[in-house]
């Protein structure tokens, strides 16, 4: 029964485990994407103070 659940355990770490990497691995190919930039919307001026709740 121990060795059972044993194999059980290892299946379902290498069900997760898997996939993870892989997509861990296509991430790290593909590289992070580049912030773009815009133009900000109902920001505060630089030389004005702002609150944020």
């Amino acid at each position: 029964m121990r060795s059972m659940i044993a194999k059980l355990v290892l299946l379902l770490l290498a069900v997760v485990l898997v996939p993870g990497l892989l997509a861990l691995t296509r991430a790290i190919e593909q590289g992070l994407p580049e912030a773009q930039e815009r133009t900000m919307h109902n920001y505060a001026q630089v030389d004005k103070w702002a609150t944020s709740v």
